[in-house]
């Protein structure tokens, strides 16, 4: 629970650094809708098999969920509630898609209740129907949803560029918002905003400008994350 409130402050600090980040480089404005943060967040605990309601900034339900296996994880990252719905059979009663870019997975119910609280799906979050039958109450259409885990959160093995979206992508949002490059969401979809970050990046780094996350790019990207307590941003430059 600790870890899951912890989680919580520094992303809700992240929501607010996003939307005042400038920089000469266009990006997409966030800071009309997230210049404050959101009423309701779920922040869902992979490890600890936890998904945590927040509502003006204060915890209000806790649940047990079951996650993906090793061989079907779960998504990690920043997501929306897409879509709601009840639903039946192996879903249970409740269903809560999220804006996953490369897949279909929500919150939903289920008929296997033996199987909370450990990693047992196919990357759904699994609750048992009461619970989430409480939580879907208390949670609008495009709330966000934020799914955290061990990092790296996955190996980077491909260039990444312009429309990629996967799990990798959200690694690579992961470290460039890390060195203070990207202001925007780990919603595993490479957008304007992150080409623009990645060359921001490169820039930054006396790189080949290109907006393509390529295996030299990626290196830099990787050591200089590893170090950013010592890395200052005041030092970059614009």
């Amino acid at each position: 629970m600790l870890l899951i409130a912890l989680l919580t402050v520094v992303l809700i600090g992240a929501l607010v650094a996003a939307a005042r980040t400038q920089d000469s480089i266009a990006t997409v404005d966030h800071s009309q809708d997230e210049a404050v943060a959101p009423p309701t967040i779920v922040v869902i605990d992979v490890p600890s098999h936890e998904v945590q309601l927040y509502e003006n900034g204060q915890p209000t339900l806790r649940f047990p969920i079951a996650t993906g296996t090793r061989q079907t994880p779960s998504p990690l990252g920043e997501f929306k509630i897409i879509e709601k719905a009840r639903w039946g059979d192996g879903f249970g009663t409740r269903w809560m898609r999220l804006s996953v870019p490369w897949g279909q997975y929500g919150i939903h119910g289920t008929n296997k209740p033996w199987s909370i609280g450990s990693s047992a799906s196919h990357g759904c979050f699994r609750m048992r129907n009461a619970q989430v039958e409480a939580l879907f109450e208390h949670i609008p259409m495009g709330t966000r949803v934020y799914v955290v885990g061990p990092t790296p959160y996955t190996e980077i093995r491909r260039t990444l560029r312009l429309h990629a979206f996967g799990q990798d992508v959200v690694e690579a949002q992961r470290l460039l918002r890390t060195v203070h490059a990207y202001p925007g969401f780990l919603d595993g979809s490479y957008g304007e905003q992150m080409a623009a970050a990645v060359a921001r990046f490169q820039r930054w780094n006396d790189l080949p400008v290109t907006g393509e996350l390529d295996q030299q790019t990626l290196q830099q990207l990787e050591q200089q994350a590893t170090t950013i307590a010592t890395f200052s941003p005041s030092d970059r430059k614009v």
